[in-house]
């Protein structure tokens, strides 16, 4: 009787565990929904920084090309296949300033424009490689505590940026948007 009752508990705690990560989902997708979705644009200072103390200025400015043709194309992606709820961009380097709440000047629409938002619940998304599985895509992140996680699930924290048959495929900017738009909308 005894391991029976040590066997019911242990179950029960897990289960409120899972129904905690997931209405934490469930709120993280209500957060992009009501509040907002924040694209982290990456523009590389530092490399172009050395590449110019260098004086490699031919390379500074095709790096710097190749970086404003990448992040527009960003832009215009979600610009074009998102549409669950309102977003934002932002440079990588202020993300400090969002987790403190500092949230003038840091903000651009699609179209690189500086606009001012009012501090709400937000999840933020960029392309890159997950920290800790190394995969590359498309990766959703909270502020938690100290450090950012992925959301829980149902919240679809990654889309991986290869698909089709064992993964072969290259996916565009815009489909790794819309794949994730529609995982929102079907959880949200």
């Amino acid at each position: 009787m005894k391991n029976l009752f040590l066997a019911f508990t242990l179950i029960l705690s897990f289960s409120a565990s899972a129904q905690l990560d997931y209405d934490a989902g469930l709120q993280s997708i209500q957060d992009v929904k009501n509040g907002a979705l924040i694209v982290r644009l990456y523009y590389q200072e530092d490399a172009l920084e050395q590449l110019k103390l260098e004086g490699d200025m031919e390379r500074y400015e095709k790096l710097k090309r190749e970086i404003e043709v990448n992040n527009r194309a960003i832009r215009q992606a979600f610009a074009n296949e998102y549409d669950f709820g309102p977003i934002y961009f932002m440079n990588a380097r202020n993300s400090s300033a969002l987790i403190r709440d500092e949230w003038d000047g840091i903000l651009m629409d699609t179209e690189g424009n500086t606009v001012e938002v009012d501090i709400c619940p937000y999840v933020v998304v960029d392309i890159s490689e997950s920290k800790r599985l190394g995969l590359q895509g498309l990766n959703a992140w909270k502020w938690v505590g100290e450090e950012w996680v992925h959301p829980n699930s149902p919240f679809p924290a990654f889309v991986n940026r290869y698909g089709g048959f064992l993964n072969l495929s290259n996916r565009s900017y815009s489909e790794m948007v819309e794949i994730f738009n529609a995982r929102l909308r079907s959880r949200g």
